[in-house]
């Protein structure tokens, strides 16, 4: 029997390429897995590569922020230099916005409203700026009375607290004559431990100096006396007494140790702030009420933070109040504002700042203490009663 030979038609090349396209087609939707079997090679097509569109466009959102981040904020560092294991504290840091270095209210810097009230001359400030350059008188030390505490207090003053230092600046404002604060060094005055004052040796360094017809107050700008002490005090005798020598030693006792606020101060040494600031000299000028009267007053807290910047760094961002009722700053605000006179506390305290930014952009790093001094050294020329150090 013989059979017949295969057939090489043109149909039997068709049925071949159809079985071998179904195979083929099976096995790619086996590796490729469609979602849809009954999606068409285009539709499949198209969401590939709507899909790969997708992470690329992920992938490129990633690497902006990442570059916003590097740019914009700076994460801070733990104190020990740990990472942080709380990624809420990572994120407080990046957005946390930069605090001003200078005196202003306090508030952030989106929402900082530190500006003078209206109506401010800008003529005095100019003639201000321009006596600020020519003038030798450049820093608070450069003043007789406050370049002999520099020089004599800065190397005791470094290891002390604040209110040990607002202590021995009151009582160097009181007697300030030099032979006066190298006598008191001499005796050992001021001690290194509480309670940080001996107060009857200070009591017989004033009354040698005075047998000897030696100076004693002279160089403030006007000098106060205490009238009376109050039952509040904490003092056995609440009268002031006759002789001036032991009422002056009474009134250093109770404004530069009775009444300075000792745990606000405490506070602010250990972290600094506007709160603190502005808390520890308001608390004080209280308490000296509190305790005495006329006594003390906001040309003699001046008198002492002068002191307080000569001998130790004080950072100008947490400076928030000032005492604003000295005698030059009463003539400058006349002087700045024709017609309004009365103002408040908050509006005087931004007067001042204005006359610190206008002399800090003359010479870049003034302190606040020396472009307030600015203000008074002029009545003191008036007077002729400035001397340099």
């Amino acid at each position: 029997m013989v059979y017949p030979l295969a057939d090489t038609s043109d149909t039997t090349n068709i049925r071949l390429k159809t079985i071998c396209a179904t195979v083929s087609s099976r096995t790619s939707s086996m590796k490729r897995k469609i979602r849809f079997l009954n999606m068409e090679p285009k539709q499949v097509e198209k969401r590939r590569s709507r899909q790969g569109m997708q992470k690329f466009r992920q992938k490129r959102c990633k690497d902006k922020t990442k570059q916003e981040k590097k740019r914009k904020y700076c994460v801070t560092e733990h104190r020990n230099n740990k990472p942080h294991a709380n990624k809420r504290s990572i994120t407080a840091t990046q957005h946390a916005t930069p605090r001003k270095s200078r005196p202003c209210c306090g508030l952030r810097c989106d929402k900082c409203g530190c500006k003078a009230p209206p109506g401010l001359k800008k003529k005095p400030l100019q003639e201000l700026a321009k006596r600020f350059l020519a003038s030798p008188l450049s820093t608070v030390g450069d003043t007789t009375d406050v370049s002999v505490f520099q020089e004599l207090m800065q190397d005791r003053c470094k290891t002390l607290s604040t209110r040990v230092i607002l202590c021995y600046c009151h009582i160097h404002i009181v007697f300030n004559q030099r032979h006066l604060l190298e006598a008191m060094i001499i005796k050992n005055v001021f001690l290194s431990r509480k309670p940080w004052v001996n107060w009857e040796r200070l009591h017989g360094v004033i009354a040698s100096a005075k047998a000897k017809k030696q100076l004693v107050r002279s160089s403030n700008f006007y000098s106060t006396t205490i009238r009376d002490v109050l039952l509040q005090s904490g003092h056995k005798v609440a009268h002031v007494p006759t002789n001036p020598i032991a009422r002056d030693v009474l009134t250093c006792r109770i404004v530069g140790c009775d009444a300075v606020p000792l745990a606000i101060c405490d506070l602010y040494d250990a972290g600094p702030s506007r709160d603190l600031w502005k808390a520890m000299l308001q608390e004080w000028l209280l308490q000296v009420k509190s305790k005495s009267s006329g006594a003390f007053d906001h040309y003699y807290m001046k008198c002492c933070l002068d002191r307080l910047f000569a001998v130790r760094y004080i950072d100008h961002g947490t400076i928030s109040w000032w005492p604003s009722e000295c005698p030059s700053y009463k003539q400058w605000y006349k002087l700045l504002f024709a017609k309004k006179k009365n103002f408040n506390e908050e509006e005087k305290f931004q007067i001042l700042c204005a006359i610190y930014r206008k002399l800090n952009a003359v010479r870049k790093g003034c302190t606040f203490t020396d472009a307030l001094a600015q203000t008074c050294w002029t009545l003191k020329e008036q007077d002729k009663r400035l001397m340099l150090g």
